[in-house]
């Protein structure tokens, strides 16, 4: 072999190895930059989520709480009329939940809004899924999240008391928002792009 050619070979091999010795210092450097990246912002997003989760649910618990001090609502609430739906709209209405429906000591439903039959039927199957026991026996209202049919959901449980002092409770309110992307872009203030794996 000529001297030429194996200088040439040599320099080939020395600048493909540092060539590849770059690539891969590149590559894994940046790699590692982008999971840290990533999972900050991660992080961060959950951090964010959680607290505007928990002011959202505070908010529609107060809001829904106020709505039920209301003389009219207090005097129904007495009366044990057997239709709450016209409260359970307005409730819905003003909370701005997806659904609204509350139940007797006897976990009869009272009134529900939507009124539609599918979810009245979805309600009637899954109504073991909310806090309707606790807070019927502990006369304190719960908040959470609850899964079903493939939905994520945001739901709030309050006490229907006819008095204020009472410790017991009459019946359960149970307020529920789904969430969905639109959902957590109002939340968290964020445009989300679903990415296709």
């Amino acid at each position: 072999m000529k001297l030429s050619v194996k200088i040439f070979l040599s320099f080939f091999i020395f600048f493909t190895l540092l060539l590849g010795l770059t690539l891969y210092i590149t590559n894994s450097q940046t790699e590692q930059f982008e999971i840290k990246s990533l999972s900050l912002e991660l992080k961060e997003t959950h951090v964010r989520f959680d607290q505007q989760l928990d002011r959202e649910q505070v908010h529609t618990l107060n809001l829904a709480k106020t709505l039920t001090l209301d003389q009219k609502f207090r005097s129904f609430l007495s009366q044990i009329k057997d239709n709450f739906y016209s409260f359970s709209e307005e409730i819905a209405r003003d909370t701005q939940a997806d659904l609204v429906f509350m139940v007797d000591e006897a976990f009869k439903i009272r009134g529900i809004y939507p009124v539609d039959e599918k979810v009245q039927k979805w309600v009637s199957d899954n109504i073991d899924r909310f806090p309707i026991k606790d807070v019927m026996d502990t006369g304190e209202d719960r908040r959470g999240m609850i899964s079903g049919d493939g939905k994520l959901m945001s739901s709030v449980a309050l006490p229907l008391k006819e008095s204020l002092l009472d410790e017991y409770a009459l019946g359960v309110m149970i307020v529920v928002k789904h969430i969905d992307d639109q959902w957590v872009e109002d939340l968290i203030g964020k445009k989300f792009e679903q990415n296709d794996l």
